[in-house]
């Protein structure tokens, strides 16, 4: 509707008769500094604010469900977000290259309810810890292995809700390589295929509240809990000892 070129529109109010905000919508208008979401809206599609450089905060509220792909792809200045709380699935790309984002801002969209997310969400991002709700399952994938955190360099501590039965597949593979812990609770019975791959940095996995150093430790302690992991769960991770 505004795609490109419409780059003096600093204030968007939508209208509580929208409950879709189309594809690439607003993409590229970087003096947007302003937007109203209404209850009313359920779909952010895809794109819809993509380089929109102006926005540093947004409230997206309880009645949005679906964020679509790269809807903020490229908004770099945006660091806060607000409500979210109706969030179940974000599409590839949805905040790539959201360099702003606060750990703050990342929490609020890893919500409990989150069920899915797709590949490079949060790539570039320099948020720093993580806490994943129990609710999320489902992790896409671009580029054959790039799961929704991969590029995130300054990523350190990743932390799963207690509760979590599933950590999905490829959720920290590729470049999360400054991830130095983890911790997951008893609770889990499946790690997903790579899930930690590449993550070159981690030293300690805390599991049932025992942080282990040494890989064939925690593999033990994992089989022994019947814990369903894959091989490739814990390639080139840094803890010490037979991988």
């Amino acid at each position: 509707l505004f795609s490109k070129k419409c780059t003096k529109i600093e204030t968007v109010t939508i209208p509580n008769t929208v409950t879709t905000i189309g594809n690439y919508a607003f993409n590229g208008c970087i003096g947007i500094s302003n937007i109203t979401i209404p209850t009313s809206i359920t779909t952010i599609g895809t794109g819809a604010f993509s380089g929109c450089t102006g926005i540093s905060s947004i409230t997206i509220p309880s009645s949005v469900t679906t964020i679509g792909e790269r809807a903020f792809s490229g908004c770099s200045n945006l660091a806060n977000i607000y409500g979210a709380s109706g969030v179940t699935s974000i599409g590839n790309y949805g905040f790539n290259g959201c360099s702003s984002l606060t750990n703050t801002a990342i929490g609020t969209l890893l919500h409990e309810g989150l069920t899915s997310l797709g590949g490079q969400v949060f790539s570039a991002s320099e948020v720093t810890r993580v806490v994943i709700p129990t609710t999320l399952t489902s992790c896409g994938v671009v580029y054959g292995d790039d799961g929704p955190f991969s590029y995130c360099s300054e990523l350190k501590e990743v932390e799963f809700a207690s509760g979590t039965t599933t950590i999905p597949a490829y959720l920290f593979s590729k470049k999360c390589t400054k991830i130095e812990t983890v911790t997951i609770p008893n609770t889990v019975r499946t790690i997903g295929n790579n899930a930690f791959k590449g993550c070159t940095s981690l030293t300690s996995i805390t599991y049932d509240s025992t942080p282990y150093t040494q890989i064939q430790s925690l593999k033990d302690a994992l089989t022994a809990a019947g814990v369903s992991y894959n091989t490739n769960t814990f390639t080139n991770v840094s803890l010490s000892g037979d991988q």
